[in-house]
Formats: structure tokens, C-alpha cells, sequence
């Protein structure tokens, strides 16, 4: 899941979400749904760079044909290693690999890969074998 949507599933259950530059601060008006705010916590634990970026309001949204890619490399389950990502690349851990696409996603369009279209080539080639 996304930042920006993680974000805005917590709004959407009752949490008011600010930052400080370096933490994430929550307060609720309500209580909220338990099982959902733990499982939504747990999320935002794996994008907080860019979930800080976005309440700070420097970080770029990724267009909409990407963030459609994005959300669902980040539902879909990991594919078996190893395996063949297009005619030229062959994913031998893809363990390593994912993890490398979180990161790329986590840094946002202006990282190097996604600038120039890489990532977003291999989110659709990954979408294509699924």
C-alpha cells in the first residue's frame, strides 16, 4: 500500500496525521476500529520516508498510470524465484528484487530509476506476468 493511501485510510477512520519532520504524529477524536488502525500502523511503518515527505508536502505524487501500477505490484504476491521479468532480465532472488522496488517506490518519481521510466517498466512487466 501507498503512502498517500495509508494516509488517507487512517483520515478516514478517525485519526488526525501531522509530522514533525521526523515522526509521525496521530490523534483520534473516536476511537478507532482496532484491527484496522493495527494493521494500517504496521503499513505506514513500511513507507514512513515518504508518508513524512507527503505531510510535509515535498514529495511529488506519482502520476496516475503509475500509482495504478504501484498499488498493485504492492497487493499482488511475490513471484517465485527464479523467473523471467522480460526477454532481457532474469530475476534469480526475488526476494532482493522486490525489496529494491519498495525502495524505489518509497523514494518517489524523482528517484533515479523512476525518472527515466526503469521502475516503472519493471512494475509492468511484473503486472504482465501476473
Amino acid at each position: 500500500m501507498t503512502a498517500h493511501l495509508v494516509l488517507e485510510k487512517l483520515k478516514s477512520i478517525g485519526y488526525q496525521v501531522r509530522t514533525d519532520g521526523r515522526d509521525i504524529l496521530l490523534s483520534a477524536d473516536r476511537d478507532p476500529d482496532h484491527e484496522q488502525a493495527t494493521a494500517l500502523l504496521r503499513e505506514l511503518r513500511y513507507c514512513k520516508a515518504e508518508a513524512v515527505r507527503l505531510l510535509q508536502g515535498s514529495a511529488e505524487a506519482w502520476p496516475a498510470e503509475a500509482r495504478t501500477l504501484i498499488e498493485r505490484f504492492l497487493i499482488s504476491p511475490t513471484q517465485e524465484a527464479p523467473f523471467q521479468l522480460n526477454p532481457c532480465t532474469r530475476v534469480i532472488n526475488s526476494d532482493v528484487f522486490y525489496a529494491c522496488l519498495r525502495r524505489e517506490i518509497e523514494t518517489g518519481p524523482r528517484g533515479p530509476r523512476a525518472r527515466y521510466g526503469a521502475l516503472q517498466a519493471d512494475l509492468q512487466d511484473l503486472a504482465k506476468l501476473q
